[in-house]
């Protein structure tokens, strides 16, 4: 076991000081076509707790999906938040849906609103503001998603 954490963190370590490689991402990618979450975890947890944002926001969609682990909200929020607090605009828009639907945290619409339109703002096209008014109506009331 030693040893084969000995090769991970060769692997792993230029990693952490900087933006990942391209290769190091396509064998998370290839881990996680595979199911093979474990292998994928091993690698996306060094980054994560060296505040990589899409290793964070990675782990968080494990968590929230139970893919290899036990599903566990309270993590995926942990996860999800440091990203976004990096400014990641996917994990924002995650952490807002988490927030609304009560995952891990007390349902809090107005937190919901606030991650959702940040992540709607910075780079999200898709999370177009009609989406967010449509759940939205005012920071106190909940309106139902849209069909």
């Amino acid at each position: 076991m030693r040893n084969c954490l000995r090769s991970a963190e060769t692997v792993a370590t230029p990693a952490l000081a900087g933006p990942s490689p391209s290769w190091f991402w396509e064998g998370v990618r290839a881990a996680y076509a595979r199911q093979d979450y474990q292998t994928a975890i091993f690698y996306l947890l060094p980054l994560a707790e060296h505040r990589n944002g899409d290793a964070q926001k990675s782990l968080g969609f494990i968590y929230e999906n139970g893919q290899g682990v036990p599903q566990d909200y309270v993590q995926a929020v942990k996860w999800y938040r440091m990203a976004a607090e990096q400014g990641d605009a996917q994990a924002q828009a995650y952490l807002g849906y988490m927030y609304r639907n009560a995952k891990g945290v007390p349902r809090d619409y107005v937190q919901a609103e606030k991650w959702l339109r940040m992540g709607q703002s910075r780079a999200m096209p898709w999370l177009n503001l009609p989406l967010v008014k449509c759940c939205f109506a005012t920071a106190r009331t909940f309106h139902p998603p849209c069909q």
